[in-house]
């Protein structure tokens, strides 16, 4: 039986846990200060988050606004043209996809490993990872997480996917991220 055989393993393995655990410990070097615990706060009811909505008038209307932006972003990007394409994106894109930490992770995908690419800035950013990556796929959805904040989606592969998050600054449409 294997039951015989594992006794004396799993005995072994018990008394070694066992005299492990009730060793006594060094004396500390330093005081130890006493730390009162931290009073236990009631949990609280997780709270729903609020979904912004709007008229079917401002929907078709935004709708619309953003399908023509990213018709206009497609040709940008179609043009390779970086100085126009970064005229449509807010401040907040612009500095997450400026950050040197995060272009060192991106340039980590397979794809940039492959080639033996190295995304030194948002230029970089643009001609090796946007331009490759944009195909012209048709807005299907828009979703508003509040007046100024809009997810754009597509349908690729039988999938919902994001095709941009889009900010209202300054009463234009901005690639954004939050």
């Amino acid at each position: 039986m294997k039951i015989n055989k594992l006794f004396p393993v799993l005995t072994g393995l018990l008394l070694l846990l066992f005299v492990a655990c009730s060793s006594e410990p060094e004396p500390a070097s330093e005081p130890v200060e006493e730390v009162t615990p931290p009073v236990e706060e009631p949990v609280s009811e997780p709270v729903e988050e609020e979904v912004f909505e709007v008229t079917q008038e401002v929907y078709d209307k935004t709708f619309d606004e953003i399908n023509a932006l990213i018709g206009h972003l497609d040709e940008i990007i179609a043009k390779k043209n970086y100085t126009e394409w970064k005229e449509n994106l807010s401040d907040s894109y612009i500095e997450t996809y400026s950050n040197k930490e995060l272009l060192r992770e991106k340039s980590a995908s397979p794809i940039l490993e492959m080639n033996e690419v190295v995304l030194k800035n948002l230029e970089d950013y643009f001609i090796h990872v946007v331009v490759p990556s944009r195909m012209s796929l048709n807005l299907e959805e828009i979703e508003f997480d509040d007046k100024n904040h809009v997810t754009a989606w597509t349908i690729f592969n039988d999938n919902k996917t994001k095709l941009y998050q889009l900010e209202l600054i300054d009463g234009s449409w901005k690639i954004s991220i939050w």
